[in-house]
């Protein structure tokens, strides 16, 4: 996504700090559950998950708190 629009910022989200040290100028990242409520807000324009249907408790108050 960085690589796309090197204009954007960038920011991942994990649970743990096991992120790369080299990364493109316009990436960050958060240590933050996803399932708490969002650390950075609602300021987001694309949230995107991957495989995490089944790591989740309640997957009805995260795909909310996504669209609001």
């Amino acid at each position: 996504m960085s690589d796309e629009f090197p204009n954007a910022q960038v920011l991942g989200t994990d649970l743990s700090p096991i992120q790369p040290v080299e990364v493109p100028e316009n990436v960050g990242f958060l240590i933050d559950d996803c399932e708490a409520d969002w650390a950075n807000g609602s300021d987001w324009d694309l949230v995107h998950l991957r495989n995490m249907c089944s790591a989740l408790k309640d997957v009805e108050r995260l795909i909310k708190q996504a669209y609001e």
